[in-house]
């Protein structure tokens, strides 16, 4: 039986994270297998960065024909079958960039990696180098 919503443990999705769980080419690593398995235990959040990221990197992967139009439709079900809440309330680009040098990642891992912190919950990626700024900063790798 599923968790209810409200007892679910919120974890931070990134995008790559997110990817590995949608793409049917990804869906059988290992982490994704890992993810797959704890789907009905997590409630994800995102910030809102990451409808720009994710909308780009679907439309690389079809760029790319690693996904064909007609099987678009089932990604984006799937995808909001996840019930990924966004995150709207974003830091100033000033505590992004500072999050972001004291890590040495990116300003757009640094708002998952912000947000994790505020939120002070676990995040989910397949990046290493947020993997890594992540562990540096003491939170949970799921």
């Amino acid at each position: 039986m599923a968790a209810p919503y409200n007892s679910k443990r919120i974890v931070v999705l990134d995008n790559s994270a997110a990817i590995a769980i949608l793409m049917a080419d990804e869906k059988d690593s290992e982490y994704a297998q890992t993810l797959l398995q704890k789907l009905d235990q997590i409630r994800f959040i995102v910030p809102a960065l990451w409808r720009y990221e994710f909308a780009n990197t679907i439309r690389m992967i079809q760029k790319r024909n690693r996904i064909v139009e007609s099987k678009l439709v089932q990604l984006f079900a799937d995808m909001e079958a996840l019930q990924i809440e966004v995150v709207e309330d974003v830091q100033s680009p000033s505590v992004l960039r500072e999050i972001s040098q004291a890590h040495d990642v990116t300003a757009y891992d640094a708002a998952y990696l912000e947000l994790a912190l505020r939120r002070n919950v676990a995040i989910a990626t397949c990046d290493r180098q947020l993997k890594a700024a992540a562990i540096a900063a003491n939170i949970e790798i799921i």
